[in-house]
């Protein structure tokens, strides 16, 4: 018997044993510290805070004015967690960036609140705007606005009512309604009735002697009613379904008739010692030559007074409005 091959053979077997038992403790060991780890990062993730991630938000519109004040709408949609505050990044043409930090007015789920914003010294004009949400010491995702929803005002405006509810845009000429006027799915609603109109006030700034415009959207029931005036300082008003504007006795009025049950965009654009001018759908539809020196009083701004339908979109201005200001107002406030 060859006692050498046996012992060889049974130190090999006792070597095989070694290495598995060696195997088998290392793969206990790391079950072992496995299982503590994945414990750890369980509790560990209950205190991690996550929600910045999931957090959405929607830029809705971005009203920008010439001296680059900007009125921005924020729009959350469906996500827990706290909004600390909201980090609104501003781009202008050159490639420059502004960042303002808003710590108040904080959205919760599904809201929708404004922001206003005065203009940035040595700042182009505005090109994109981008807004972040901040929970606590996290940045969530960049959300950036897209060119259909950037609003430009046209320079001069004075005051601008949308009727999602009686006030001013600018916060200055808020409106009061007066006998049957009512505001519903943001218009203006009227019966025709002349103690049914939304009275604007006398305010100083309401009055014209220079240059004056007023853009507005209508959808009339009748022919005939009045749409804004201010005693003889300036009126405009519908007759026969034609869109007249009267000043100290002296008027302009549209080549043609409106349609009834239809939107329409009416511009009045008035140089008192210059053109006057009517547009309806962004065509021109009338032109007159005036040496007028206009009325100034003290007389109320009234809107819709015998008016028989909806307006909406009243925007007054100190300054007449080129074609390129009528057309961007006809198409981003297109009905």
């Amino acid at each position: 018997m060859d006692f050498k091959k046996i012992f060889l053979k049974k130190k090999s077997q006792a070597n095989i044993l070694t290495i598995l038992l060696v195997i088998m403790i290392v793969l206990i060991g790391i079950a072992l510290v496995w299982n503590i780890i994945n414990t750890l990062v369980k509790e560990k993730s209950k205190n991690i805070e996550t929600s910045f991630l999931t957090i959405e938000l929607n830029i809705k519109e971005a009203i920008l004015t010439e001296t680059g004040a900007s009125k921005i709408s924020v729009e959350r949609k469906a996500g827990k967690g706290e909004i600390t505050a909201l980090k609104f990044i501003f781009y202008d043409e050159n490639g420059l960036t502004y960042i303002i930090n808003e710590k108040e007015n904080l959205l919760d789920e599904l809201e929708t609140r404004a922001y206003s914003f005065g203009p940035v010294l040595n700042f182009g004009k505005i090109k994109e705007i981008s807004v972040v949400p901040v929970v606590g010491d996290n940045l969530g995702r960049e959300f950036k606005s897209n060119s259909e929803i950037m609003f430009k005002i046209p320079s001069g405006l004075v005051s601008w009512w949308r009727f999602n509810d009686n006030k001013d845009f600018l916060e200055k000429n808020n409106g009061e309604l007066k006998g049957n006027s009512q505001i519903n799915d943001g218009s203006l609603i009227l019966d025709g009735n002349e103690n049914s109109y939304f009275d604007i006030g006398n305010d100083e700034s309401l009055d014209m002697n220079q240059e004056f415009s007023a853009s507005i959207w209508i959808k009339t029931n009748s022919n005939d009613g009045g749409i804004i005036s201010k005693g003889d300082n300036y009126e405009i008003f519908l007759i026969n379904g034609k869109i007249r504007f009267v000043s100290g006795g002296n008027s302009i009025e549209s080549f043609n008739r409106i349609n009834t049950n239809e939107w329409k965009h009416v511009v009045v654009s008035i140089d008192w010692k210059g053109v006057w001018k009517i547009f309806i759908n962004k065509n021109l539809e009338a032109i007159y030559q005036s040496n007028l020196n206009p009325e100034i009083n003290t007389e109320h701004v009234l809107l819709g007074k015998e008016f028989n339908g909806y307006i909406d979109d009243l925007m007054i201005f100190n300054k007449t409005l080129g074609i390129e200001n009528i057309d961007f107002l006809y198409n981003h406030q297109k009905r």
